[in-house]
């Protein structure tokens, strides 16, 4: 869901909607109006890639997960993926926080002029003439802050493997088994990290920057 949310954001996202939309039957359904496309295209997406796709990548690394212990260690499909679901959070988190870092450090400025304006407006203090010019004005390098979001996924990668690990060896006494048995799910854990890097990467839409 990070994932998807997050696209919606880019300035490439338009291109890929517009791409979407295209192959969406709305002569078929007899929808003529653009926008009841876009909204049924983009819902369909959410849901094929939040509830389908990502979810299926993960019951596909289960399957894998359990044909590389063999039958006999482990307790069926559904466990494994439960068991293992709990890894990907961090990589959910690690995009809305990096994302919102980048808003928290870009756009800050704004805050000094916006409460000028309303204690001058609402209180009987007089804060002084709110400078507009701030509120476009980031509060670090780019370059300072691509450190900083890449450091951010880079530790919540770090979480996800670490919680992988030891979900693996709560679940499987043995060690050698508990080390076959994550690997498959670490696999769809780096897809979907470099995921949130290439996205992360990508420019945002003038619509999206406040």
């Amino acid at each position: 869901m990070a994932i998807f949310v997050t696209g919606d954001m880019l300035e490439p996202w338009a291109g890929w909607m517009d791409s979407a939309m295209k192959l969406f039957p709305a002569d078929l359904l007899g929808i003529e109006y653009a926008y009841t496309v876009e909204v049924m295209t983009k819902s369909i997406l959410y849901f094929s890639v939040s509830l389908l796709l990502i979810p299926g990548l993960i019951l596909l690394a289960s399957a894998f997960s359990n044909r590389i212990v063999g039958e006999e260690n482990h307790n069926g499909l559904k466990q494994t993926f439960i068991a293992f679901g709990y890894m990907f959070i961090p990589i959910g988190l690690s995009m809305h926080l990096a994302h919102n870092t980048g808003h928290l450090l870009n756009e800050s400025g704004g805050i000094i002029p916006a409460l000028q304006r309303v204690l001058n407006k609402y209180t009987s203090l007089h804060a002084g003439e709110p400078d507009w010019n701030m509120a476009i004005l980031p509060l670090m390098d780019p370059v300072y802050l691509y450190w900083i979001q890449m450091g951010i996924l880079l530790l919540f990668y770090a979480f996800s493997l670490y919680a992988g690990y030891k979900l693996a060896i709560v679940h499987y006494k043995d060690h050698d088994l508990s080390f076959k048995a994550v690997l498959p799910m670490i696999a769809v854990s780096f897809v979907l990290m470099a995921a949130n890097v290439y996205l992360l990467n990508l420019p945002m839409a003038p619509r999206h920057v406040h």
